[in-house]
């Protein structure tokens, strides 16, 4: 339960002592019926509401759980379609993006110079990031 709805039980808990406990005290305090009443009349069509709440949540939990089995189906309906697509194209076809079925692409093969190109780049980026960091420290200014 959220602490949104805990309060607001709280609350309801709170209305319904007060509405109850005002009405056997009336006969000393008739100027306070109107009043009573009406908070009585809230009270029941807060707790009417709350019940209502309470089997929509129900409801909608039940309905999520339907549309996770429903999706789990479909899912598997969908790699067993996409597995005969690309039987009956090719795993690499490019028709199978027709289908919505990504094929399946070739590595790219990189050299050991590429490799040493990229670990560079990404050391130098590395060490601006932390130059700029650096640079945005404040200085600390001894008496």
């Amino acid at each position: 339960m959220s602490s949104k709805s805990k309060r607001y039980n709280d609350h309801l808990i709170d209305w319904q002592t007060l509405a109850d406990n005002l009405s056997t005290r009336l006969g000393d305090l008739p100027h306070l019926a109107a009043d009573q009443k009406a908070l009585a009349d809230l009270v029941t069509q807060a707790r009417t509401m709350q019940d209502q709440r309470e089997a929509h949540k129900a409801g909608l939990q039940d309905l999520n759980k339907q549309r996770l089995t429903l999706a789990g189906q479909a899912r598997r309906l969908q790699n067993r379609l996409a597995a005969g697509l690309r039987n009956a194209f090719d795993l690499d076809s490019e028709k199978l993006v027709e289908f919505g079925v990504q094929p399946r692409r070739k590595p790219i093969r990189r050299s050991a110079a590429d490799k040493l190109e990229s670990a560079q780049k990404a050391a130098a980026r590395a060490t601006a990031k932390v130059t700029a960091l650096e640079a945005q420290k404040p200085t600390v200014i001894k008496a």
